[in-house]
C-alpha cells in the first residue's frame, strides 16, 4: 500500500469521527481547507489555460475561453455557503456532513489542480 493511499484512508477516517467529536475548529478547518482548494483549482485552471488547455465545465466556459468572473462568483459564494452553514449549524449530524462534504471537496478540487497542473499543450 502506498504512502497516498494510507494518507487518505487515514483523512477519510479522522474525518468519519462521531458527530460528538467535531469542535468547531475541525469544521473551520475543514472548510477553510476546501475554499482553499477550491481557489487552487481555479489558480491551476487559468495556468492550464494560458498553456494552451480549455475549461472542460461548459457552465464556467463559453466560445471564447472561460469565464473567469463568473468561475471567482461562483467559488467565493459556495464558499460564503459554506462558511453560513458552519457557524450557524447546531445540529451534529450537519457538522458531520458540512465535515464530510468539505472532505470530499478537498480531494476533488485537489485532483483537478494537479491534472491542470500537468496539462502541457504549448511547447
Amino acid at each position: 500500500m502506498s504512502k497516498t493511499t494510507v494518507l487518505r484512508f487515514s483523512l477519510i477516517a479522522f474525518l468519519a469521527l462521531p458527530a460528538q467529536a467535531a469542535p468547531r475548529w475541525l469544521k473551520r478547518a475543514a472548510v477553510a481547507g476546501a475554499c482553499a482548494a477550491s481557489m487552487l483549482d481555479f489558480g491551476s485552471t487559468v495556468y492550464a489555460v494560458s498553456r494552451g488547455g480549455i475549461e472542460g465545465n461548459p457552465l464556467l466556459a463559453g466560445p471564447h475561453g472561460p469565464h473567469y468572473g463568473r468561475t471567482i462568483g461562483l467559488k467565493v459564494g459556495l464558499c460564503a455557503v459554506q462558511i453560513v452553514a458552519e457557524e450557524f449549524s447546531h445540529n451534529k449530524n450537519a457538522d458531520r456532513a458540512l465535515i464530510g462534504v468539505a472532505g470530499a471537496q478537498i480531494g476533488v478540487f485537489g485532483w483537478v489542480a494537479h491534472h491542470n497542473n500537468g496539462v502541457n499543450v504549448k511547447p
